[in-house]
């Protein structure tokens, strides 16, 4: 299984960084900035957006993902 944690607005990097340390290897972890940062690959089966604001991003990110095709959480 392939999937991404992407974080989006102030205060998440931390929870970005935590994923990150465990070192899975399917696991893609991010912070996005714009909608362009994140862009959803064949072999994404899931996201998992992580929003402390700018819920507009957020969602822009969850729409690309689902109409991808990707689970989004």
């Amino acid at each position: 299984m392939s999937f991404k944690v992407i974080g989006v607005g102030n205060g998440v990097t931390d929870i970005i960084e935590k994923v990150k340390s465990f070192g899975y290897d399917c696991v893609g972890c991010l912070v996005a900035k714009s909608t362009d940062d994140c862009i959803p690959m064949d072999d994404d089966k899931m996201a998992i957006i992580v929003a402390r604001d700018n819920e507009e991003l957020a969602n822009a990110i969850a729409k690309t993902y689902h109409d991808a095709g990707v689970l989004t959480i």
